[in-house]
């Protein structure tokens, strides 16, 4: 509001608090480290090699096309552990 006195606006603010919108991500080693413990009967460690090999790191991971993971060798019940493990890890 307008003070008449001293010319002053004394309006209310409203400022909102700041987030940190950037998500912080696990390496790929700790990924798999992460499917590991989830998926024990799996043998993820070829899978991450390739993913080393590739350059490919965990934000990568939704971009891959079928084509690129039959490239890469990677069966389908493996690529779903993956996916699954890539959704829970940015729900965090």
């Amino acid at each position: 509001m307008f003070n008449q006195y001293n010319n002053d606006y004394n309006l209310p603010t409203n400022s909102l608090p700041q987030t940190n919108n950037s998500i912080s991500l696990p390496t790929i080693h700790e990924f798999f480290e992460n499917l590991e413990k989830t998926y024990g009967e799996c043998n993820f460690e070829e899978v991450k090699n390739k993913f080393l090999q590739e350059e490919i790191d965990v934000l990568d991971i939704l971009s891959l096309k079928d084509y690129d993971w039959q490239n890469l060798g990677i069966k389908l019940g493996v690529k779903t552990k993956i996916m699954r493990e890539h959704l829970r890890t940015i729900k965090l």
